[in-house]
């Protein structure tokens, strides 16, 4: 995920992406719009290979404190660095973002080092990789065969909609209260901590009543962010108060880590990281209408694309109270083994 933020900083340290007067010539838009597609589909292997490693490494009941302790952990150098940096580098002439990208990079690859040093016990499973036929059909078996993960990639394609639309929070911020990039690092340091600090309530929440609980929870709570946005043009200093927008948005990151947890629990080991790329492909599934809600924003206008938003977001909510408790299932034994192996590793 490094490299396309290192390519970023190179072509716009050479002036790749400045404008000539008021024109931009197609190649840059395209090179930057490839770039981002790359990084969106490593970012969703880099999803699946996590969540596939922490259900090796940690049992269900600690994986609440794992989110915990790495969201909030995460969020007090994200806002310190935004505050420092971002402040600085936005308000240079070119915006700074070819120092933004170049550090992006820096610390995705740093990240990538520490996976190094990761220990990974065997696991005893025999090779596994199926042709590409075989593993789409066990794919499309396990849609067909366990009725609760259809309900799950449903709600999770529901639950995508609030991931399309995150740019034209800006976008939104500028063309209907007058805001500028300037506010990005209010904007960044605002989420990241209110991701943290909601994160000291979501891991222990999932860890002592189920992620089902904590899903649907945040489920419901990503709806409000999009429809208090759209609220704000018409509220007579709506612009002093966008950035709570930022505040309600950090229920996004910890649904979807929420999801992979609960994706984890619904199923057996060795089924970990097929179950995981099928709900994945239902987060997908949204962005393929990317092109259609921003034709739509500009035809209709922002309140169309958030309101619908809204209404899809709390359809998979409500499809989430459905849901199965793996919880229920886990026999006594299995918790004692579970606990055992837990006190044993440590």
């Amino acid at each position: 995920m490094s490299l396309p933020f290192f390519v970023l900083a190179g072509v716009w340290a050479v002036g790749g992406f400045q404008r000539s007067g008021e024109e931009t010539s197609p190649g840059p838009v395209l090179l930057f719009l490839f770039l981002y597609l790359v990084f969106f589909v490593l970012n969703g292997l880099y999803h699946l290979t996590f969540g596939t490693v922490q259900g090796k490494l940690i049992r269900p009941t600690r994986r609440g404190n794992l989110l915990r302790l790495s969201t909030f952990g995460g969020s007090i150098p994200a806002v310190l660095m935004a505050w420092w940096l971002l402040s600085r580098w936005l308000r240079l002439p070119d915006g700074g973002f070819g120092y933004t990208f170049a550090f992006t990079g820096a610390c995705f690859f740093i990240s990538g080092l520490f996976v190094f040093v990761l220990f990974e016990p065997a696991d005893g499973i025999e090779k596994a990789l199926l042709p590409k036929r075989d593993s789409l059909r066990t794919l499309v078996a396990a849609i067909r065969e366990d009725a609760n993960l259809r309900r799950l990639v449903t709600v999770a394609a529901l639950f995508g909609t609030t991931l399309i639309i995150f740019p034209h929070y800006q976008a939104l911020a500028r063309e209907e209260l007058g805001l500028s990039c300037v506010h990005l690092m209010v904007w960044v340091i605002t989420q990241n901590a209110s991701v943290g600090l909601l994160s000291l309530l979501v891991g222990p929440l999932a860890d002592c009543k189920g992620n089902r609980l904590t899903l649907q929870l945040l489920l419901f709570g990503s709806a409000i962010a999009p429809a208090y946005a759209i609220a704000l043009p018409s509220v007579r200093g709506g612009e002093h108060v966008f950035w709570l927008v930022y505040v309600l948005l950090a229920t996004i990151p910890m649904a979807l880590r929420v999801l992979v947890n609960y994706t984890l629990e619904i199923c057996e080991p060795e089924e970990h990281a097929r179950y995981l790329s099928t709900v994945w492909l239902g987060l997908a599934i949204p962005f393929f209408a990317s092109p259609l809600v921003g034709w739509l924003a500009d035809v209709a206008g922002f309140q169309a694309v958030f309101l619908s938003t809204v209404c899809l977001v709390v359809l998979g909510g409500l499809l989430s109270l459905g849901l199965t408790e793996p919880r229920h299932a886990a026999s006594p034994d299995d918790a004692e083994a579970a606990e055992a192996a837990d006190l044993s590793a440590e």
